[in-house]
């Protein structure tokens, strides 16, 4: 194993110790101290994965924001003036995904159920509604 791979990864420079251990190259309080620092460097390596995770789903989260955002925009404009029938029954099938009505009798209404569920859009779904006067 090349020095840069056991310098890199805890799991490798573990392998090493005990390897070491067994051949009695080192006594037991060195293994137990190597061992510690092994699983410290396990733990600040581990966060810093687990932060740099987290920054990256917030961009990610932020980018689509702003996408969504700059497409509503848009779409507002060009939805500024009087909109007929046609159009809004189009976003309507563009923005709804679907819907399901479910139906119970009388002696059942004292349950919690919702009657009406509507499926929501994906993006895809938003940027043809951004594009609609360009297929009507």
């Amino acid at each position: 194993m090349s020095s840069e791979v056991v310098a890199g990864c805890p799991g490798a420079r573990r392998l090493v110790m005990l390897g070491l251990f067994r051949r009695g190259r080192i006594d037991e309080a060195t293994l137990d101290k190597q061992l510690d620092q092994v699983t410290t460097e396990a733990a600040t390596l581990k966060a810093g994965i687990e932060e740099a995770e987290r920054a990256l789903s917030a961009e990610d989260r932020a980018a689509q924001l702003r996408s969504a955002e700059s497409l509503l925009a848009a779409l507002r404009t060009k939805l500024a003036g009087p909109i007929s029938p046609e159009i809004k029954r189009r976003i309507v099938e563009i923005l709804v995904e679907s819907v399901q009505a479910d139906t119970w009798s009388a002696l059942e209404s004292s349950r919690a159920r919702s009657p009406l569920s509507i499926g929501s859009a994906s993006q895809m779904n938003l940027r043809r509604l951004f594009y609609l006067d360009r297929t009507a």
